[in-house]
C-alpha cells in the first residue's frame, strides 16, 4: 500500500506542472485547452454498495487515472501542433490525435499538415487574445 499511495506526490506534481504548462505554452501557441473536468472524474464514490475505505481506495484511482489520461490529451494535442508524424512502429496505445498525423516518411503530407496547422494556429492565437 505505501508504494501504491507513494504515487500521490508525483502525481500532484505532474497536475499541477500540466496546469501551468497548458496555461502558458497553449495560450501563447493558440492551441485550445483541455478540460481538466472531463479526465478527472470523481463519480465511484456514488456507488452504494462500496464501503467508506473501498470509496477512498476508487477516489484515489480515479484521481491518479484521470491526471494521467489528461496528460496524455494535453501531449497529444501538443504532439499534434509540433510533430505531427505517425511512428514507424505500431504504438500500443495512443492519444486520439494520431490519426490526423502524416504517415512516417511522407514529407510532403508533413508539410502540407505544418502548413494547415500553422493557420490554425494563427486563426486560435487571435481568438484567445481577444475572446477569452
Amino acid at each position: 500500500m505505501p508504494f501504491i499511495y507513494g504515487m500521490i506526490i508525483p502525481t500532484i506534481i505532474l497536475d499541477i506542472s500540466l496546469f501551468i504548462y497548458q496555461q502558458t505554452v497553449f495560450r501563447f501557441d493558440g492551441i485550445p485547452l483541455a478540460k481538466r473536468k472531463d479526465y478527472v472524474v470523481f463519480d465511484k464514490r456514488f456507488l452504494k454498495y462500496l464501503n467508506p475505505i473501498e470509496k477512498s481506495h476508487c477516489l484515489y484511482c480515479s484521481y491518479v487515472n484521470g491526471v494521467f489520461s489528461y496528460a496524455m490529451e494535453i501531449w497529444g494535442r501538443t504532439e499534434k501542433y509540433w510533430c505531427p508524424i505517425k511512428n514507424s512502429m505500431k504504438m500500443k496505445w495512443g492519444h486520439e490525435w494520431q490519426k490526423y498525423f502524416t504517415d512516417y516518411g511522407d514529407a510532403k503530407g508533413y508539410k502540407e499538415i505544418i502548413n494547415k496547422l500553422k493557420e490554425e494556429k494563427d486563426k486560435n492565437i487571435i481568438k484567445s487574445c481577444f475572446f477569452q
